[in-house]
């Protein structure tokens, strides 16, 4: 039982008849208005820009790791063509720019198993 519910709780048992339903009256209008709010947040997403400072950052990311991460890559047990690896440290910089500032509803993540 949470705070909340022993207060009800305690309201209930005084013969607070009025003071209880004023409480959890409140309490419903509260969650009503989280509810509320949690919907029009998944509905109107906020656009967000992407700047010359945020670009030159994630290359800048991508680079690092090309020099720094073991060739062959693997991703999900398959190896990415050499081709392919430039393009693959780009894509998980932006990646990892979208779950920075948790643009997505979800983090993306990588599947590295060999």
């Amino acid at each position: 039982m949470n705070h909340a519910e022993k207060l009800l709780s305690h309201l209930y048992t005084s013969n607070q008849t009025v003071a209880y339903a004023t409480v959890k009256g409140l309490m419903d209008e509260v969650e009503d208005l989280k509810k509320q709010l949690a919907e029009a947040k998944s509905l109107t997403p906020e656009t967000h820009l992407v700047t010359l400072k945020d670009f030159e950052l994630m290359v800048s990311c991508a680079a690092q790791e090309y020099v720094k991460r073991a060739f062959p890559i693997k991703l999900s047990g398959k190896q990415v063509s050499s081709g392919h690896e430039p393009h693959f440290f780009l894509i998980e910089a932006f990646v990892a720019h979208l779950n920075r500032y948790e643009i997505l509803r979800k983090p993306v993540t990588f599947d590295y198993r060999r």
